[in-house]
């Protein structure tokens, strides 16, 4: 089979008929014997491979089934889709999620992350530098992608409805941020970052972008508002070389007509929304 396209299939119980798993590949054959290879060695415990151990003990093998093949960029979608209509026809499935990477819709042990931790930790402290560059530009070119980007938002989106999620986020941040050589790595980054121009363009229209959309304006309920304003209070006070090197930058910056052009537009906009809802 050829790797232009990819495979959507499902395997069968042969004792009860039943379909327990959707899954993809561009070689389902090759797949399924990976599968069983994986289940045999215990590498990997989860619900579809007890279930071909099962099987095996019975001196059975799960029968495989094409159910369509689409082109490389849509597999995730229709994967997505199969998955979706077998649970809504009653189908008992082993698949961990929804489908599309695998990741989606499955909260993850704790025990596993970890050991998924170290063997990923692992691996890359052994992998050449040619490698890890191209493992690099492939994760780089999809998530910067628009399906990569609405996935990102998507997942961050669901992670952040718990609010026990958002605590613990705020006391990870604090606890990292309260490390003064950590902050100025940090910002060493950025300036380094931001030093080319084209970096500035880009992060300039992307917030362009997002901020033209009067549902990305952010309005902060009365706890939230409360809690930045205690937030600043206790903010250590800026020194003076601090002071400078902003001072330097908005000079920098406002010497440009345009930006000082831009700057009193957003404002006299800022003053008009708080005048219409009677700020």
């Amino acid at each position: 089979m050829t790797s232009e396209y990819i495979y959507i299939y499902y395997l069968k119980d042969p004792r009860t008929r039943d379909i327990r798993y959707v899954g993809r590949s561009n070689n389902p054959r090759k797949r399924l014997q990976s599968q069983l290879s994986m289940a045999r060695t215990g590498r990997r415990k989860n619900h579809l491979h007890s279930w071909l151990i099962n099987l095996e003990r019975d001196g059975l093998m799960p029968e495989q089934f094409i159910i369509e093949k689409c082109q490389q960029w849509k597999w995730r979608n229709t994967e997505r889709y199969w998955i979706q209509y077998f649970v809504d026809c009653g189908e008992d499935l082993v698949n961990l999620a929804k489908g599309g990477y695998g990741c989606d819709g499955r909260v993850m042990p704790m025990e596993e992350r970890e050991r998924r931790s170290e063997v990923q930790l692992r691996r890359w402290a052994n992998a050449s530098e040619e490698d890890k560059r191209r493992h690099s530009d492939s994760l780089s070119k999809y998530w910067n992608s628009e399906e990569g980007k609405a996935k990102a938002r998507r997942l961050t989106n669901k992670r952040y409805e718990d609010p026990r999620e958002r605590e613990l986020q705020s006391i990870r941040m604090k606890q990292v941020l309260s490390n003064p050589e950590l902050r100025q790595k940090l910002s060493d980054i950025q300036v380094e970052r931001y030093k080319d121009p084209r970096e500035r363009e880009k992060m300039s229209i992307a917030g362009k972008k997002h901020y033209s959309n009067p549902n990305n304006k952010v309005i902060h309920s009365e706890e939230t508002k409360r809690k930045m304003s205690i937030s600043a209070q206790n903010r250590p006070s800026i020194s003076n070389e601090t002071r400078n090197k902003m001072s330097q930058s908005s000079k920098r910056r406002y010497s440009d007509p345009q930006a000082r052009h831009e700057q009193s537009e957003r404002m006299k906009q800022w003053w008009a929304d708080r005048k219409v809802n009677n700020i």
